[in-house]
């Protein structure tokens, strides 16, 4: 009891309370809206935006070649001055790698557009929405690390608003249906992005200084990620593309409309996940036994409640659907109850790989995410030709569980902590 009284009074609980609060906010903001949208978009517009959001999602991981995520890693080292010079140089690096993300989108953007039956437009929108999004994880990244929960939530919150009130005016009023949205997401995100980076350059946390050993040690991070991001992105997003190809773009719109009301446990399990992480290094870095054993015990946990929250929001799924959404849109509640056991397994994966990041050893984590990727992109190509979307569904509840497992099972050797139950009823005295 000691522990859960000394974690109430934490850092780590009080920026999880900013971190919860601003991303229950950001997710209560669209979700408010559904009306909104349910009413004056048709099922096919919702299709439109959900292979944008695709697109955008599959084409991040090359952008920057992955290497946004090392400098949360970075700053633990210690030194702000090469910090900052070391998320300079990550910039470097998106310049360069975009050039043959352009070059790929140009020679096969023709193919895409054809094969899925989408407009053009689409498709340099993704792109343009998925650079500038680099920009906004980076500057966001910087205040998560430097525990800065109030600027990192009124950012997120700040983008979300203006990207609604946006929506609100391109969609509502000028009827722009679908491209409205879409409009709006893009050029808020290029916005906000851009103000970001130039806040982090005037604060100094951004210095431009080429140095090649850091650029070389961002890309050695980052590389590897590649294909775990993207086999991240084909695990969350592949099977919106084999709906759309064998049952239409109105089957993606309510699959993905499901998708939007089971996420409301992924915002609850990512930004606890946006305070734990920072805390959980500053831990480890103590290399206590006492320590992790309490860490283990508070991780089993938060296992225990993300699941449950996940049923809970099953239980009240029908009063959502009936006060909130259009009655067109009743089919995608089916859905729900799978997303949201899978984004309860995606935040049980980020419990335990955490550790994997904290000492650098990625590259296994690539197979691991591949294995996983190919194994829903298969069950989900197998299971909507013989049952439907829902099938999609239960692939993707059942790969994130897959995935959460190998992953706990790789952390477990690359570093070692008390998982084993003997260890959790061990008395602890040392505080956290």
């Amino acid at each position: 009891m000691f522990f859960f009284r000394n974690f109430i009074n934490s850092k780590l609980f009080v920026s999880f309370g900013v971190y919860f609060g601003s991303s229950i906010l950001n997710a209560l903001l669209p979700f408010l809206l559904l009306p909104f949208f349910t009413k004056y978009l048709s099922v096919i517009d919702y299709g439109y935006i959900t292979i944008f959001s695709t697109i955008s999602s599959f084409l991040f991981p090359f952008i920057g070649f992955s290497t946004g995520g090392v400098i949360s890693r970075e700053y633990f080292n210690g030194n702000y001055r090469r910090f900052s010079e070391y998320s300079g140089n990550v910039f470097f690096v998106l310049l360069v790698s975009s050039i043959p993300v352009l070059m790929l989108l140009y020679i096969v953007s023709d193919e895409i557009v054809s094969s899925f039956n989408i407009p053009a437009s689409i498709i340099p929108l993704a792109f343009i929405y998925s650079f500038f999004t680099f920009f906004t994880y980076v500057s966001l990244s910087i205040w998560q690390v430097r525990i800065s929960p109030f600027s990192y939530g009124f950012f997120q919150v700040g983008n979300t608003l203006i990207n609604l009130i946006f929506s609100i005016l391109l969609v509502g009023v000028l009827n722009f249906g679908w491209e409205g949205r879409v409009y709006s997401q893009t050029y808020v995100q290029v916005i906000f992005g851009i103000s970001g980076f130039l806040f982090h350059i005037k604060s100094g946390s951004i210095i431009f200084r080429i140095d090649k050993n850091m650029i070389l040690d961002a890309l050695k991070f980052g590389v590897p990620l590649i294909p775990h991001s993207l086999g991240a992105v084909i695990m969350i997003f592949s099977d919106r593309f084999i709906i759309t190809k064998f049952l239409g773009v109105e089957s993606v719109g309510l699959y993905s409309l499901g998708y939007t009301i089971g996420s409301i446990i992924g915002f609850i399990e990512n930004s606890f996940n946006l305070a734990f992480a920072p805390w959980l290094f500053e831990k480890l870095n103590k290399n206590s036994l006492m320590i992790n054993q309490k860490i283990v015990k508070f991780t089993y946990l938060y296992f225990v409640v993300i699941l449950f929250l996940s049923f809970l929001l099953f239980l009240v799924t029908p009063y959502l659907f009936t006060l909130f959404i259009n009655p067109k849109f009743h089919d995608a509640q089916k859905y729900v109850f799978w997303f949201s056991l899978s984004f309860a397994f995606s935040g049980m994966y980020k419990m335990v790989v955490n550790y994997i990041f904290f000492v650098k050893k990625t590259k296994i984590l690539a197979y691991i995410t591949f294995f996983s990727s190919i194994l829903n992109f298969s069950l989900s190509f197998y299971l909507v030709r013989c049952i439907g979307a829902i099938g999609a569904a239960y692939s993707s509840a059942f790969c994130a569980f897959i995935f959460f497992v190998f992953a706990w099972v790789y952390s477990s050797k690359v570093y070692k902590m008390p998982w084993h139950l003997k260890y959790i009823f061990r008395p602890a005295i040392e505080s956290v």
